[in-house]
């Protein structure tokens, strides 16, 4: 199963530690060094290539701020540099190379001993495992990372989110019953922490995890409130992912005039985005 909602999630987290541990600087700090300066237009230049949705061109910059920070002995902003590059590096299909520089953070961050960074670089590989149809492996990852994170914390909530999924994808006994508790827990925290990104995508979920549940109609609460939050925030991804999974309820329902509104509605976002997975699904769901 897909997630699209979940990695464009984590992808706007992505930049958190690269970015911030060269623009906290202070009045007193000392002026920065060349390698700093270029490692921060990298840094930039990266973020910019992956608003664009120029995956590999951001996976590069991203790779070479890492360097930097290598030659600089600055392990923390390599780190988070090289989670930026594996997600770029994921993002433009290159699942295998992504997991060599997963691992290098990983390793990176447990001889560091950071738990949280060491958590965010194994939901890392488990993503990169379910691009890869991994969907065991995927679910050991995002099990080890939730481990890791701190209870109640955005981190958390993600990797709940994520790991709903691949128990989802999964479809073992108990396993739908389990995403349905993950997805609700993500969705208080959100809820609590006004994320509402999060929390349309937390609903979008627990659409899918009633429909895997065969509660047709909760199923469609959940995604008339995903559609709403996603509105609100003028998300085109999140509603052509909604408007996706609706159409996969009305096809459950026989509901034919429903079925072809909400596939066209995808089909246009996705369009827009340039998303030839998204459109592939859109084919797929038209053949079926």
């Amino acid at each position: 199963m897909s997630c699209p909602v979940v990695e464009r999630r984590t992808a706007r987290r992505a930049f958190l530690c690269a970015g911030l541990i060269l623009g906290a600087g202070c009045a007193s700090a000392p002026p920065e060094s060349m390698p700093q300066a270029e490692a921060r237009q990298q840094l930039a230049s990266g973020r910019s290539s992956y608003e664009q949705r120029q995956w590999k061109a951001a996976a590069a910059a991203f790779g070479r701020a890492a360097l930097i920070f290598t030659a600089l002995s600055e392990s923390s902003a390599e780190t988070a540099a090289l989670r930026d590059q594996g997600e770029a590096l994921r993002r433009a299909g290159e699942p295998q190379t992504a997991v060599a520089v997963y691992q290098r953070a990983l390793e990176l961050d447990r001889r560091l001993g950071q738990r949280q960074d060491q958590a965010r670089d194994l939901g890392g590989l488990a993503r990169c495992a379910a691009a890869q149809q991994q969907t065991v492996l995927a679910v050991q990852s995002a099990e080890d990372a939730l481990t890791l994170a701190d209870a109640g914390t955005p981190l958390a909530a993600v990797l709940e989110n994520d790991l709903a999924l691949y128990l989802l994808a999964r479809g073992e006994s108990g396993d739908p019953a389990r995403a349905r508790e993950l997805l609700s827990s993500a969705l208080a925290s959100n809820q609590a922490q006004r994320d509402a990104l999060g929390a349309a995508s937390n609903e979008l979920n627990l659409g899918r995890a009633e429909f895997a549940f065969g509660d047709s109609k909760l199923a469609e609460s959940h995604l008339e409130r995903a559609l709403e939050g996603f509105r609100a925030l003028q998300d085109l991804d999140g509603l052509a992912q909604t408007h996706e999974m609706f159409a996969r309820l009305c096809l459950s329902r026989h509901e034919v005039e429903q079925v072809r509104f909400h596939r066209e509605q995808a089909r246009a976002g996705f369009e827009l985005l340039e998303d030839q997975g998204g459109l592939r699904r859109i084919d797929s769901l038209a053949a079926e």
